[in-house]
């Protein structure tokens, strides 16, 4: 019997797959990537075949993440599903055809079939007991953080308040990118931002004056670096599933300005400045309390210190090996 991290094509991203990639390093873990990213049914039905070719019926699945249809086809397995968010629903037309499509086969049927889920945070599970009605839903869920890779410990750095390097993660839609840019119009600072950037936001920034450097296709250990060169990290997303880069900027001793939403405040332990993601003048605030008051910040970052720690990498795969061991016993 094993235990198989059950992973979507690296071409759909690497970012699930990154929150699993270290368990090997604490339990003997085996691993499967789908071969097929895109959506189709002929693509569907291609993953799930792949996945009982390669496993046997009394391995433990662990289904990381994005590719819940596979549970279609492995009714009465040792299986486990991570969900993350329940964007696919929240960002769709509601009751669309696209909609009850991914209603169905990425939450309903996954959910019905599969002998525990875990959700990230409690607002990924309360979503998630909003959308599907099943009888014993809420028994088989846990909640299981995502963890901090250990490449994230603490370095002491000056702040810089003449000219402090704000590291903004992440330039999807949810990141709110746009309004940060708007934020910080006439603060003197340098905005480092790590992904694509849209020529749209290209123009805002050359619109309001921004001191930047944009950084992409960046390796892990340039991402830590990154972290441990900045002031201040920017995460006023207005949507997430959990919001790793507020653990990750705690873990290494930075102030962390973030949204005053679910789950960042959850996920922070309140050891963060937090902002309202919808409101320019209120993000603007957030970073010049983080700039201007060496007191405030200095609590933020001791309390967010001690806050990442739970989420350490050996505290989530223990509660995970844990869950393995269950589903294996019944």
């Amino acid at each position: 019997m094993s235990v198989f991290l059950i992973n979507r094509n690296n071409n759909a991203g690497f970012s699930i797959y990154k929150c699993f990639e270290n368990f090997k390093k604490y339990i003997p873990l085996k691993e499967l990537f789908m071969p097929q990213y895109r959506i189709t049914f002929k693509n569907l039905k291609e993953n799930i075949s792949y996945v009982k070719k390669n496993t046997e019926k009394d391995d433990v699945l662990h289904i990381t993440g994005d590719v819940h249809y596979l549970l279609l086809g492995l009714k009465r397995r040792n299986t486990i599903l991570t969900i993350h968010d329940t964007v696919l629903l929240d960002n769709t037309k509601k009751f669309s055809p696209k909609w009850f499509f991914y209603y169905l086969f990425w939450f309903y049927f996954p959910c019905k079939y599969v002998k525990k889920i875990v959700c990230i945070s409690k607002y990924t599970q309360d979503n998630l007991n909003k959308y599907v009605k099943i009888k014993g839903l809420k028994e088989k869920s846990v909640i299981i953080p995502d963890p901090v890779s250990a490449d994230f410990v603490k370095n002491t750095k000056v702040f810089n308040k003449d000219c402090p390097v704000i590291l903004h993660i992440g330039t999807n839609w949810n990141k709110n990118l746009d309004r940060v840019i708007m934020a910080l119009e006439g603060i003197d600072c340098k905005l480092v931002i790590v992904g694509k950037i849209s020529e749209k936001i290209q123009q805002l920034l050359k619109e309001k004056n921004i001191n930047f450097e944009n950084k992409m296709n960046l390796t892990d250990a340039q991402i830590v670096e990154e972290y441990n060169n900045c002031d201040v990290v920017s995460f006023p997303s207005i949507y997430e599933g959990f919001g790793l880069p507020i653990l990750e900027g705690q873990s290494v001793g930075r102030v962390v300005v973030t949204s005053n939403i679910e789950p960042h405040k959850s996920v922070s332990g309140g050891a963060a400045i937090f902002v309202d993601p919808k409101d320019v003048e209120s993000i603007r605030e957030g970073f010049l309390t983080a700039i201007d008051n060496d007191l405030i910040r200095n609590q933020k970052i001791s309390a967010g210190y001690e806050n990442a720690r739970q989420y350490s990498e050996q505290v989530v795969v223990d509660e995970y090996n844990s869950l393995y061991k269950s589903v294996k016993l019944n």
